[in-house]
């Protein structure tokens, strides 16, 4: 799934989608941008990072481990992004050879 997917639907959720008109007020892009971005038309770096924001900012739904990785993708080098996922997928390997669980999915 492409990242301009992704926010769309972090940002759409699973409820009742918004109108045209409450995504521009919300999110401050003009109504025909936001009317061909749900057609499919590719954002704009901006409007990627205005939906981004908007996801980030609701409610209590976001932890802090989900607030220091957003940051982490956000200022980390490509590389260093691999590392972080190795030792986190050796750690969640280990705890679940410690639990019994038999491995990640």
């Amino acid at each position: 799934m492409c990242l301009q997917q992704k926010v769309l639907n972090d940002y759409f959720g699973d409820g009742e989608r918004p109108t045209i008109k409450e995504v521009s007020l919300d999110t401050g892009i003009q109504m025909t941008r936001v009317h061909r971005i749900m057609r499919g038309s590719v954002m704009r770096l901006s409007e990627y990072e205005i939906f981004r924001q908007r996801v980030r900012g609701r409610g209590p739904g976001i932890t802090r481990l989900q607030e220091i990785v957003s940051r982490i993708e956000d200022s980390f080098p490509e590389e260093k992004i691999y590392e972080i996922e190795a030792i986190l997928e050796r750690s969640l390997r280990l705890a679940s050879l410690r639990d019994g669980s038999g491995g990640i999915e």
